[in-house]
């Protein structure tokens, strides 16, 4: 995969620091990835190409907008990742009519306006670095929930053996952090409120450190006792191998990424950022600090107000009674597992495969649900069942209007990049049929042959289970032979997909309710394997008996080695938001071409939402 990253860096930050890290990962996995930005801090060997992406003025603008295009053609780009919102209004327009998606990682708040709320300018997923910004983005800027997703920062060090509490009598504190923005004036209130009267109390014993940027960019107040406290805290500036200053350290103060960094290393890590001052890192805090990014994002906009007298008691607490050094090793690997390079790399990835089945496919793609297909009428209250005429007819239907059939097999091999994007069809469509009966084999195979269509058989996966026994207990329904294994093969030979609903079609929920969701995952994995090893293909669907599904269901059918789980007049609007709750719309014996035209329209979805609440 050729990767894009495109960033707006005027000065060092987290962004840069992450994306850098991702694209270097992403190089080791043997793809291409290049960077453009105005500038870049971070030394690496990624292909780096500067350009004032940053720069607002019209006519740049319209030039960054073509320089991208031509970077996306020349370099045969299949993803542009942003990471700034000025990048990504770039890339949106830079990406208009072309087939490549565009994605964005939300590093922090955003302007909420008239120029940014309901206008999804990020592209076809979104990644925010935190759970605030994504309530953030929406909540305060409307955007789409379905394409939102939490993907923190990822850290690429691992566990340091040197990284323990410094056993010198003299301890040290590193303030890390922009000296501009919010971040500054935080900077500038410690130096001038906290930071004097702790080397008073602790004199000789305290050493203070600032890093991370310029310290004329503090307040005047600040910079004064910057110097007549000279001798105790030193200024450092932007460094490039932060992690050495943090191995130094005693106490870090900081947020983000930063503060990150510090656990990984066992360091005792106090979070303030932009917007407020969350304490302490621990096991208590732990949860609140990653919603907001160690104090970066707030779950609100609220004006900052920080307790500088609450910051001096905890830093005062900490230097008199350090803790133990176990709770910081415990910290640091959950923060090595949480943040995990390897595991939000792959995560990026799943975004990416998501974002391209966007943009290939922006709307619905309509599943219709069939059930027998006898040549009379059968003896039915439930209509689950098409006349083989007029199911011939359905077939007239799609072919007229230009639908290309499609498996689920084959929209996989999309999905996962074996097929490009650009030989999805235009107008695709899945056909269904659940339960496997007889009649399937007998009156659907020769309409697959005479119009070259595939369809998706779910059949039972119990061969002693011989007819529709769990429609027979009301007694207002026929008997109806089901396929055996030989006569379902006949479907795979001809192109088409079997999938599983389970042994003996069994209502999932009613089971998790009665025998535990163990019994669910043991029908699901058995159904699977059977019809595995009976048929010799892959089975990588999952149809729900009877339509029903609960949130445990759908997971224990992922967790199960299925690929999809599909519904009944219920789930995602697209497919992309849910693979394991994908909607079908049902299909009934008197359902003419008027009916088709409408449930086979891509707006059909959204309509059947607005109507029905599901």
């Amino acid at each position: 995969m050729n990767i894009l990253h495109v960033l707006s860096q005027l000065q060092p930050t987290g962004a840069e620091f992450y994306a850098v890290a991702l694209a270097e990962w992403q190089k080791e996995q043997g793809h291409q990835v290049f960077i453009i930005s105005d500038n870049l801090f971070v030394s690496t060997e990624i292909s780096f190409i500067p350009y004032p992406i940053g720069n607002r003025k019209l006519g740049q603008r319209i030039r960054n907008i073509a320089f991208l295009k031509k970077v996306i053609a020349e370099s045969q780009i299949d993803v542009v990742h942003a990471h700034s919102r000025a990048a990504s209004w770039v890339a949106n327009r830079a990406l208009k009519g072309q087939l490549v998606p565009l994605v964005s990682t939300i590093h922090g708040r955003q302007h909420v306006h008239s120029s940014s709320v309901r206008k999804n300018i990020y592209g076809q997923q979104l990644m925010a670095v935190c759970e605030n910004i994504r309530q953030h983005l929406i909540h305060e800027l409307y955007l789409p929930e379905k394409i939102i997703v939490t993907l923190p920062n990822c850290l690429k060090q691992a566990l340091s053996e040197n990284a323990v509490t410094s056993s010198s009598a003299v301890k040290v504190i590193s303030l890390i952090g922009r000296t501009t923005g919010p971040k500054g004036e935080s900077a500038s209130d410690l130096i001038e409120s906290v930071f004097p009267k702790l080397l008073k109390k602790f004199k000789g014993s305290l050493k203070i450190k600032i890093i991370g940027g310029d310290v004329g960019h503090l307040r005047q107040e600040a910079q004064k006792q910057l110097k007549s406290c000279a001798v105790d805290i030193e200024c450092l500036g932007f460094v490039r191998e932060l992690r050495e200053r943090i191995l130094e350290s005693d106490v870090v103060i900081a947020s983000g990424r930063s503060a990150m960094e510090s656990l990984q290393l066992g360091k005792t890590v106090f979070a303030l950022g932009e917007a407020n001052y969350e304490g302490l890192v621990g096991k208590d805090s732990w949860e609140r600090c990653v919603a907001s990014n160690f104090g970066d994002v707030a779950a609100s906009f609220e004006a900052r107000n920080l307790d500088l007298d609450q910051i001096y008691r905890d830093l005062e607490n900490w230097i008199s009674d350090p803790k133990p050094s176990s709770v910081g090793e415990e910290i640091a690997a959950r923060v090595h597992s949480f943040y995990s390079l390897d595991r939000i790399g792959n995560a990026v990835f799943d975004v990416y495969k998501k974002a391209k089945a966007y943009k290939a496919m922006p709307y619905h793609i309509p599943a219709l649900m069939y059930h027998k297909v006898p040549k009379k009428v059968p003896q039915t209250r439930h209509m689950t069942y098409i006349l083989k005429d007029r199911l011939e007819s359905h077939f007239r239907f799609l072919r007229f209007f230009g639908f290309t059939p499609l498996t689920f097999k084959e929209y996989l091999a999309f999905f996962e990049g074996e097929k490009p994007w650009s030989l999805f069809p235009k107008k695709p469509v899945f056909i269904t049929f659940d339960d496997g009966y007889k009649d399937n084999y007998e009156n659907i195979l020769p309409l697959l042959k005479k119009y070259q269509f595939k369809i998706v058989l779910f059949c039972l996966a119990d061969e002693n289970l011989k007819i529709n026994s769990w429609d027979l207990g009301d007694g207002f329904e026929e008997e109806s032979l089901l396929m055996s294994f030989s006569e379902m093969s006949s479907f795979l030979s001809q192109g088409s997909e079997i999938g599983s609903h389970g042994l003996r079609h069994k209502d999932l929920v009613r089971l998790a309710s009665e025998k535990g969701l163990g019994m669910v995952k043991d029908e699901l994995a058995l159904s699977r394997q059977i019809l595995t090893e009976q048929l010799d293909t892959e089975i990588v669907t999952f149809a729900y008996p009877f339509g029903r599904s609960t949130e445990a269901i759908r997971q224990a059918v992922e967790q199960e080695g299925y690929k999809f789980g599909v519904s009944t007049d219920s789930g995602g609007q697209h497919l992309e938001e849910d693979h394991f709750h994908i909607f079908r719309v049902n299909i009934f014996p008197n359902d003419g071409w008027m009916s088709l035209l409408k449930k086979t329209s891509f707006k059909y979805r959204k309509r059947f939402y607005r109507t029905r609440g599901r």
